[in-house]
Protein backbone atom coordinates (compact mmCIF):
# COMPACT_ATOMS: atom_id res chain seq x y z
CA UNK A 1 0.00 0.00 0.00
CA UNK A 2 2.80 2.63 0.74
CA UNK A 3 4.80 1.44 -2.06
CA UNK A 4 1.20 2.46 -4.41
CA UNK A 5 1.29 5.94 -2.69
CA UNK A 6 4.83 6.64 -3.12
CA UNK A 7 4.59 5.47 -7.13
CA UNK A 8 1.45 7.62 -7.45
CA UNK A 9 3.15 10.92 -5.66
CA UNK A 10 6.40 10.21 -8.08
CA UNK A 11 3.82 9.75 -11.39
CA UNK A 12 2.02 12.24 -10.33
CA UNK A 13 4.97 14.89 -10.47
CA UNK A 14 6.45 13.07 -13.43
CA UNK A 15 3.01 14.48 -15.11
CA UNK A 16 2.85 17.85 -13.94
CA UNK A 17 6.30 18.78 -14.34
CA UNK A 18 6.42 17.45 -17.90
CA UNK A 19 3.47 20.18 -18.80
CA UNK A 20 4.51 23.17 -16.85
CA UNK A 21 8.13 24.58 -18.46
CA UNK A 22 9.36 27.85 -17.30
CA UNK A 23 11.46 30.00 -19.53
CA UNK A 24 14.97 29.33 -18.90
CA UNK A 25 18.38 30.32 -20.84
CA UNK A 26 18.97 27.19 -22.12
CA UNK A 27 15.41 26.76 -23.65
CA UNK A 28 14.22 30.11 -24.55
CA UNK A 29 16.25 33.58 -25.53
CA UNK A 30 13.98 36.47 -23.74
CA UNK A 31 14.47 40.12 -25.55
CA UNK A 32 13.66 42.77 -23.10
CA UNK A 33 12.92 46.03 -24.45
CA UNK A 34 12.00 48.97 -21.47
CA UNK A 35 10.94 52.14 -21.96
CA UNK A 36 10.89 54.78 -18.64
CA UNK A 37 8.18 57.85 -19.28
CA UNK A 38 8.88 60.25 -16.76
CA UNK A 39 5.94 62.41 -15.46
CA UNK A 40 6.53 65.94 -14.38
CA UNK A 41 5.81 65.17 -10.80
CA UNK A 42 8.37 62.20 -10.50
CA UNK A 43 5.95 59.32 -11.47
CA UNK A 44 7.15 57.41 -13.32
CA UNK A 45 5.26 54.63 -16.07
CA UNK A 46 7.72 52.11 -16.90
CA UNK A 47 6.52 49.20 -19.85
CA UNK A 48 8.67 46.21 -20.42
CA UNK A 49 8.03 44.63 -23.70
CA UNK A 50 9.13 40.91 -23.61
CA UNK A 51 9.98 38.70 -27.34
CA UNK A 52 10.18 35.13 -25.62
CA UNK A 53 11.51 33.15 -28.44
CA UNK A 54 11.64 28.98 -28.18
CA UNK A 55 14.74 27.37 -28.79
CA UNK A 56 13.43 23.58 -28.87
CA UNK A 57 10.45 22.17 -30.51
CA UNK A 58 9.60 19.83 -26.74
CA UNK A 59 9.16 22.97 -24.40
CA UNK A 60 6.40 25.86 -24.08
CA UNK A 61 6.63 28.11 -21.65
CA UNK A 62 3.70 28.33 -19.82
CA UNK A 63 4.71 31.53 -16.93
CA UNK A 64 7.20 33.75 -16.90
CA UNK A 65 9.37 34.95 -13.76
CA UNK A 66 10.32 38.42 -12.95
CA UNK A 67 11.93 40.03 -10.58
CA UNK A 68 11.13 43.91 -10.28
CA UNK A 69 13.63 46.30 -9.11
CA UNK A 70 11.58 48.62 -7.72
CA UNK A 71 9.97 48.01 -4.69
CA UNK A 72 7.10 50.28 -4.90
CA UNK A 73 4.78 49.47 -7.62
CA UNK A 74 0.97 50.35 -8.93
CA UNK A 75 -1.29 49.35 -11.37
CA UNK A 76 0.52 46.31 -12.78
CA UNK A 77 -0.97 44.77 -15.90
CA UNK A 78 0.46 42.31 -17.99
CA UNK A 79 -0.88 41.36 -21.90
CA UNK A 80 -0.11 40.34 -24.97
CA UNK A 81 -1.95 40.21 -28.53
CA UNK A 82 -4.96 38.00 -27.37
CA UNK A 83 -5.66 40.30 -24.30
CA UNK A 84 -4.37 40.54 -20.29
CA UNK A 85 -2.39 38.04 -18.95
CA UNK A 86 -3.19 36.68 -15.08
CA UNK A 87 -0.13 38.17 -12.69
CA UNK A 88 -0.12 36.44 -9.28
CA UNK A 89 2.91 38.31 -7.03
CA UNK A 90 5.05 36.08 -4.47
CA UNK A 91 6.92 38.17 -2.21
CA UNK A 92 9.47 39.82 -4.63
CA UNK A 93 8.74 37.96 -7.44
CA UNK A 94 5.58 38.15 -10.13
CA UNK A 95 4.53 35.45 -12.11
CA UNK A 96 2.87 35.85 -15.26
CA UNK A 97 0.73 33.09 -16.85
CA UNK A 98 0.90 32.95 -20.73
CA UNK A 99 -2.92 32.64 -22.62
CA UNK A 100 -1.00 31.56 -25.47
CA UNK A 101 2.03 28.75 -25.70
CA UNK A 102 4.35 29.48 -28.51
CA UNK A 103 4.86 25.22 -29.90
CA UNK A 104 8.11 25.34 -31.92
CA UNK A 105 11.12 26.13 -32.49
CA UNK A 106 12.15 30.24 -33.49
CA UNK A 107 8.11 30.90 -32.71
CA UNK A 108 8.36 34.19 -30.48
CA UNK A 109 6.05 34.93 -28.07
CA UNK A 110 5.54 39.25 -27.34
CA UNK A 111 4.27 40.57 -23.93
CA UNK A 112 4.06 43.34 -22.36
CA UNK A 113 4.43 44.59 -18.13
CA UNK A 114 3.14 47.81 -17.54
CA UNK A 115 3.59 49.25 -13.79
CA UNK A 116 3.98 52.67 -11.99
CA UNK A 117 6.62 53.69 -9.96
CA UNK A 118 7.66 56.66 -7.94
CA UNK A 119 11.30 55.25 -7.09
CA UNK A 120 12.70 56.59 -10.32
CA UNK A 121 12.82 60.16 -10.37
CA UNK A 122 13.86 62.26 -7.10
CA UNK A 123 13.45 66.12 -7.01
CA UNK A 124 16.72 67.37 -5.04
CA UNK A 125 16.84 70.63 -5.26
CA UNK A 126 17.25 72.42 -8.61
CA UNK A 127 17.66 68.66 -9.86
CA UNK A 128 15.98 65.48 -10.62
CA UNK A 129 18.51 62.52 -9.83
CA UNK A 130 17.46 59.63 -12.20
CA UNK A 131 17.69 55.91 -10.87
CA UNK A 132 17.09 53.29 -13.10
CA UNK A 133 17.62 49.72 -11.42
CA UNK A 134 19.14 47.03 -13.29
CA UNK A 135 16.23 43.95 -14.28
CA UNK A 136 17.12 41.18 -11.50
CA UNK A 137 17.04 38.45 -14.05
CA UNK A 138 19.22 40.07 -16.87
CA UNK A 139 21.39 37.68 -16.76
CA UNK A 140 18.62 35.26 -19.27
CA UNK A 141 18.03 37.98 -21.54
CA UNK A 142 19.74 38.25 -24.93
CA UNK A 143 18.63 41.60 -25.85
CA UNK A 144 18.44 44.52 -24.17
CA UNK A 145 17.77 48.46 -24.45
CA UNK A 146 16.32 51.21 -22.19
CA UNK A 147 14.96 54.22 -23.53
CA UNK A 148 14.12 57.53 -21.24
CA UNK A 149 11.60 59.97 -21.51
CA UNK A 150 10.90 63.36 -19.55
CA UNK A 151 9.39 66.25 -19.27
CA UNK A 152 10.81 69.39 -21.56
CA UNK A 153 10.21 71.16 -18.18
CA UNK A 154 13.35 68.65 -16.21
Amino acid sequence: MRLGIIFFIFSSLLIFNSSFVFADEAKFKVGLDLVYKIEIDGKTTVTQNFSLTNLTNQYYPTEYVAKLGNKEIYNLRAFDNTGNLKIEINKEEIHIKFNNQIVGQDKILNWTLVYETPEVAHHNGRLWEIFIPKPADLENVSDYTVSLYWPKEF
